[in-house]
């Protein structure tokens, strides 16, 4: 196993979690049999609260040295809505071409892999909904963009085993999701 460092655009709910990356180590759960807690060992999450803080740690040579001190690798997932804002060189680029030209802007392409979320977080919540998650009050909550709403929603779909049929729809719906999910196994293979 090989350490992963995951860098996230979005922020942590006031309750400390982050349930987005529950949801993606549910799904390599799924594939491999590790258990998530057993996975958050090796895949570690870091929230960083907006792109443009995200794309400048990917810049800086010293954060990513400080992010993964040993030279490990860094998966950093951006929503596409808004990433060309934050990354001009990347205007009028589709997603996988924008996500190439953000790897090979950062410091240290050799140890980043860059996906960008189909629009945003809330899509994926959106696909919980229409992949058959039936908690209709924490979705209405999550796309209000209430974030111990959107942790809680993420966490339990992440979690709950019953609930496998609704991450294996998303992963096959949303292939961002399944990238996210294959670069997360690769640190466990």
């Amino acid at each position: 196993m090989t350490d992963l460092f995951v860098l996230y655009e979005d922020s942590r709910g006031a309750n400390g979690k982050f349930g987005p990356h529950v949801f993606f180590l549910g799904c390599v759960a799924d594939i491999t049999g590790t258990p998530i807690d057993n996975l958050k060992q090796v895949i570690r999450d870091r929230p960083v609260n907006g792109a443009s803080k995200l794309l400048s740690h990917l810049r800086d040579t010293d954060d990513l040295d400080l992010i993964a001190p040993n030279g490990e690798p860094i998966l950093a997932i951006l929503d596409d809505d808004h990433v060309r804002d934050h990354h001009p060189a990347t205007k009028g680029m589709n997603a996988s071409k924008a996500a190439a030209k953000i790897k090979a802007d950062s410091s240290a392409p050799h140890r980043v892999t860059v996906v960008l979320l189909e629009r945003n977080l809330e899509s994926v919540v959106k696909a919980f909904q229409q992949c058959g998650e039936s908690a209709t009050d924490l979705i209405a909550e999550a796309l209000e963009k209430r974030l111990n709403a959107r942790d809680r929603l993420f966490d339990s779909v992440g979690r709950d085993p019953s609930k496998r049929q609704v991450r294996d729809c998303v992963r096959k719906t949303m292939p961002c999701v399944e990238q996210i999910v294959q670069a997360m196994r690769a640190a466990v293979a």
